[in-house]
């Protein structure tokens, strides 16, 4: 959906000779809106009631969390803090006019296309290896991004493959992660705390990355590179069963 949305912006931004071909573009984007309530409604259909279970209602608080979570929360929140939001890069390349303004969303899809298909791949490897493929997805991050911020058109393309390879490891991993060393009792509260950490980290990230960037952009890829390599030890450390 998000690639298939941008694209079609792409569409509509360029100079299409034929007009026809731009107007039927613009009825993909109500047809996808009717596509997912179809689906909506077919699984209101299959399921018109999820069965019940037993619900405990509990206290935002610490208490009970493995010492590996606040571990991995520390991790997690190095690696929301280096990885750079996308309206960032997009900025940067409108300011660098490396791009014409209409290929900025075609390089939001392809990263959307990516984070897809890592999604699956680092899903699939995490089963098997564990945490060391949520550090590969903060060591792919590093290295987009210098690359997204000081590279030339193909440095940012090759960025924006990897931004989107990290964030489909992010995507893909992290909930999972919480869910597999706390307590089946105490997720509630442990997936509470994660999110709060882990977006104000990423918020405070960005906005050092956005005021760094209107600076010095060497300077916000260092950072960024520097935050997503932190995150890397302190990844593989919480998932070692030492961390208990």
């Amino acid at each position: 959906g998000a690639v298939m949305v941008f694209m079609v912006y792409v569409i509509m931004l360029l100079e299409v000779r034929n007009r026809a071909l731009t107007h039927f573009s613009r009825l993909l984007l109500p047809g996808a809106a009717v596509g997912a309530l179809l689906l909506l409604l077919l699984a209101r259909r299959e399921f018109p009631a999820p069965p019940g279970l037993p619900i405990r209602v509990q206290s935002l608080d610490g208490q009970g969390l493995p010492r590996r979570f606040w571990l991995y929360l520390a991790g997690a929140s190095l690696m929301a803090a280096g990885f750079l939001d996308f309206p960032i890069v997009a900025w940067r390349l409108s300011q660098s006019q490396l791009f014409e303004p209409a290929w900025i969303p075609a390089l939001y899809a392809l990263a959307m296309g990516v984070d897809a298909a890592a999604a699956l791949l680092f899903g699939r490897l995490f089963d098997r290896h564990g945490f060391r493929v949520l550090a590969a997805g903060a060591g792919l991050a590093a290295a987009g991004a210098p690359l997204v911020l000081l590279g030339g058109r193909t440095g940012v393309v090759a960025g924006v493959i990897l931004w989107g390879a990290a964030l489909g490891a992010q995507e893909s991993i992290v909930k999972a992660a919480v869910a597999a060393m706390v307590p089946a009792e105490r997720r509630a509260s442990a997936f509470g705390i994660f999110h709060a950490v882990f977006g104000g980290a990423w918020f405070a990230g960005s906005l050092a990355a956005g005021w760094l960037l209107s600076q010095s952009a060497a300077t916000a890829a260092a950072l960024a590179a520097l935050l997503s390599l932190l995150a890397i030890p302190v990844l593989l450390r919480s998932g070692d069963s030492r961390g208990e």
